[in-house]
């Protein structure tokens, strides 16, 4: 089942996108299944936000406030479910990036080019969802969404599991923890940091921004670490902010 939240103030293109969604359950022999929730703006869709959204479909032009703002406030709640521009607006596709939108879908929508965004969206979301780790510390255990690391770092015979929610120190070497987190979109930028690529922010130089920390690459890991980004995003990984 992936959920799915449609903000959008025109109730007719809300019923056109539901009915997309259903099509979509139809002809995919039981592959599909969604549940979807609508909004009519952005302050009631942020208002009663959880997350527990996988993908949001958000229209740019909406009254209270601007699909743009709305996507803000959304990153501050949740920064990694998958957001969708729909619009008729194409001179905003830039100020998407800067929210970490994965796609846009310019008005009018065929159920064509609706399908293909979608099932490229449903592959992101299912393959960099919210897997949990369960972390043994010193002071007992802590459950991290693996979608909430920014990277590991080795220190010595520790792991640091640097997140949103701070720094955790396990035990634990760093090849076991490649082997489990590669898959999961993670990659080594040196022998000390593997880095989770959906919070990489600018790769500049010989060094990389991920959440907010510098981090060195290597001679020796650029040129993997660099394919791994290009590949992270051509199978739909979140946008770099």
């Amino acid at each position: 089942m992936t959920k799915i939240a449609i903000v959008e103030d025109d109730a007719a293109f809300r019923q056109t996108l539901q009915s997309y969604l259903h099509r979509m359950e139809q002809s995919g022999a039981g592959e599909y299944k969604f549940s979807i929730d609508c909004f009519q703006d952005g302050l009631s869709f942020l208002d009663s936000y959880r997350p527990d959204f996988r993908i949001v479909l958000m229209d740019i032009e909406m009254p209270y406030m601007d699909g743009i703002k709305a996507a803000q406030k959304l990153r501050e709640l949740d920064d990694t479910v998958c957001l969708i521009f729909i619009t008729n607006m194409a001179q905003y596709v830039f100020k998407g990036y800067e929210v970490s939108a994965m796609d846009f879908i310019l008005k009018p929508v065929s159920y064509e080019t609706f399908s293909f965004k979608m099932e490229k969206a449903i592959a992101a979301a299912s393959r960099f969802g919210r897997q949990e780790k369960l972390l043994k510390t010193e002071s007992g255990y802590a459950r991290i969404a693996v979608s909430d690391i920014y990277y590991i770092e080795v220190v010595q015979h520790k792991l640091l599991y640097h997140t949103v929610r701070g720094a955790f120190e396990v035990w634990g070497i760093m090849a076991k923890a490649e082997e489990e987190f590669s898959p999961l979109g993670f990659a080594r930028c040196n022998v000390s940091y593997l880095v989770n690529l959906r919070h990489v922010m600018q790769v500049r130089g010989d060094y990389v921004t991920v959440g907010g920390d510098q981090l060195k690459i290597s001679r020796s890991y650029k040129k993997d670490f660099m394919q791994s980004i290009m590949l992270f995003y051509s199978q739909g990984g979140s946008a770099a902010r």
